[in-house]
């Protein structure tokens, strides 16, 4: 289990960082200039995602429903007002849920795992 979460922080890192060179140049050039954020490691000039990120199994339905909600509702909060509603979201799978349309082509259904 710890491959995958190392392979997907990897993974998608890297697909931050890609975006960010080709749409987000001003953020990229931000990140540079704040030497909080910009690190200067042997193996990377930036890192994505936290370091040994606490991962948590979602054995129980109550949880992973408490986990599932806040992931949706998430850009709907006041401080990040990236949608109005869940489903309007770009980035969300909520829309998935709420319609059935897989507009990312490899959406699966929670119900079917």
């Amino acid at each position: 289990m710890k491959s995958l979460h190392a392979e997907f922080s990897k993974t998608t890192g890297l697909g931050v960082l890609e975006t960010l060179v080709v749409v987000g140049q001003n953020i990229l050039l931000l990140l540079v200039s704040r030497p909080t954020i910009l690190l200067l490691l042997k193996d990377r000039a930036f890192q994505v995602w936290k370091r040994n990120s606490m991962s948590i199994d979602l054995v129980h339905e109550w949880f992973f429903k408490q986990k599932f909600e806040y992931l949706h509702n998430n850009p709907c909060q006041p401080h990040w007002q990236l949608a109005t509603l869940s489903e309007d979201y770009k980035f969300s799978s909520a829309s998935f849920y709420d319609t059935g349309e897989d507009r990312f082509g490899f959406l699966t259904h929670h119900s079917e795992i």
